[in-house]
């Protein structure tokens, strides 16, 4: 792989990378019921519509990230090495 190729490829990862984790942090921490923390459960009765919306936007975009990530990394990455040499040849 030559350099460039690197770059490109360290960098979609840190991009996918720190937009998974953006878009966690977005729908736990910040969008997050008060005194409640992770999955919603009951709560999601108690909140306004609005905000229950905008959270679970926050969720898919994290989804969604996520999925790309995993086939880029399926793609490239995590994807068995060819040998050189075809014994068949």
């Amino acid at each position: 792989m030559t350099l460039p190729q690197r770059v490109a490829h360290w960098t979609i990862l840190f991009v996918l990378g720190t937009g998974f984790l953006a878009a966690l942090y977005m729908t736990f921490v910040v969008f997050r019921p008060e005194a409640h923390g992770g999955p919603m459960f009951e709560a999601a009765k108690t909140v306004p519509l609005d905000f229950f919306v905008r959270r679970r936007v926050y969720a898919l975009e994290a989804w969604m990230t996520f999925g790309f990530l995993a086939v880029y990394l399926a793609l490239t990455s995590l994807r068995p090495r060819r040998s050189d040499s075809n014994p068949e040849d």
